[in-house]
C-alpha cells in the first residue's frame, strides 16, 4: 500500500498490492490526489484525497469492496485520517474553524475528540485493537519541539528518546510496542530511524498522565 504518479503533473494515486503481488489502484472518485496511509486485516484501508490541487485534505475509508466514506469532522477546516485497527476504528487529526489542531477518534461514523497532555494541541498518527492510541504533541508549544505519548485507558504516556527535538511514533502492536522515528538534534537534519538506546542508559517513558 502506498502512493504514486506517473508523470509530474499527473494526479496522486494510491496503490494496494496483494499477496500475489497484484496491484490496485486506489483514487478517491473526483479526487486530483490520494495517498493511503493504514491498511486492517480486514481489507479496509485508510487516507487522505484532496478535490483540487493545494486544497484541504479530507480523510477517507475504502472497504473490501472498494466503496469509499469520506471522513470528516463537522466545521473542520480540513481532517486527516492516519490510522486503522481491526475494530473498524480510525484516528488522525483535524483543524478547527480557528485553526487550532485537534486528535479525534472515529467509530462508526461518531468522531470523539482527543486532545494532547494538558489539553494541548495533538496528532494521533495509529492504534491497535487493544484501543492504545499513539501520537505527537507540542509540550511546551513549540511546534519545533514535539514529544510521543501512548494513550491508554484514559492515561497518557509521553516520551522522547534521547531527548530529540522531534519525536514521530507511527505503529503500535497489541502488545503496545511502539516504532517510529525521530531527528537527532546533534545530527544532520534528517528522519532517523528510532534506534536501541545506548548501553547502560534506558529510554523510559517521560511522564504518565490522564486523559480529560
Amino acid at each position: 500500500m502506498g502512493s504514486y504518479s506517473t508523470a509530474r503533473d499527473a494526479p496522486l494515486a494510491g496503490y494496494l498490492r496483494d499477496k500475489r503481488g497484484r496491484f490496485t489502484e486506489i483514487a478517491v472518485p473526483g479526487a486530483v490526489a490520494t495517498a493511503p496511509l493504514d491498511n486492517n486485516d480486514r481489507g479496509e484501508l485508510v487516507g487522505n484525497y484532496q478535490v483540487e490541487v493545494g486544497g484541504a485534505l479530507r480523510g477517507f475509508l475504502r472497504d473490501r469492496r472498494g466503496r469509499y466514506t469520506t471522513i470528516q469532522v463537522p466545521g473542520s477546516l480540513q481532517t486527516q485520517a492516519a490510522g486503522i485497527n481491526n475494530r473498524g476504528q480510525v484516528v488522525g487529526d483535524y483543524q478547527d474553524a480557528a485553526g487550532r489542531f485537534h486528535g479525534y477518534l472515529w467509530t462508526r461514523g461518531r468522531f470523539t475528540t482527543i486532545d494532547g497532555p494538558a489539553g494541548t494541541g495533538v496528532s494521533l498518527t495509529n492504534l491497535n485493537d487493544r484501543g492504545q492510541i499513539i501520537g505527537l504533541y507540542a509540550p511546551t508549544g513549540d511546534p519545533t519541539r514535539l514529544d510521543g505519548f501512548v494513550l491508554s485507558r484514559g492515561r497518557y504516556t509521553t516520551f522522547d528518546p534521547d531527548d530529540n527535538a522531534l519525536t514521530l511514533p507511527l505503529g503500535i502492536n497489541d502488545r503496545g510496542q511502539v516504532v517510529g522515528v525521530y531527528i537527532n538534534p546533534d545530527a544532520a537534519p534528517t528522519l532517523q530511524p528510532t534506534r536501541t538506546p545506548p548501553r547502560g542508559r534506558r529510554c523510559a517513558p517521560s511522564g504518565t498522565r490522564r486523559a480529560r
